[in-house]
């Protein structure tokens, strides 16, 4: 083989190896553009999923948060009977010792 022939195998193998690290840069670049993308998908479903179970934990406080409410409103208007009787019992026990005094 002459030299010439030598020469114009070395350029080739170059052009090989250009085109190779070319390919090889663009499939890391595609890979990588790739992994984004499934990244920004993953933390966008997290978002979405955050959202939802905060929206549910919201909605359970509430609603214990009312449960609460008419239990406090229902135990209020227990006690306000008890007093409203207790108060009645007493000022018909005024009114009747009131009345033995007129009596007597």
């Amino acid at each position: 083989m002459n030299e010439q022939d030598f020469l114009i195998q070395i350029r080739e193998a170059e052009q090989r190896a250009e085109t190779l690290i070319a390919q090889a840069r663009d499939s890391a670049r595609q890979e990588q553009e790739s992994a984004r993308t499934r990244a920004d998908e993953i933390l966008a479903h997290a978002r979405e999923t955050a959202a939802l179970e905060r929206q549910n934990i919201l909605a359970a406080a509430e609603t214990q948060a009312d449960r609460m409410s008419q239990q406090g409103k229902s135990e209020a208007a227990a006690a306000a009977a008890v007093l409203t009787g207790d108060a009645s019992n007493l000022l018909d026990d005024a009114v009747r010792k009131v009345a033995e005094r007129i009596v007597s």
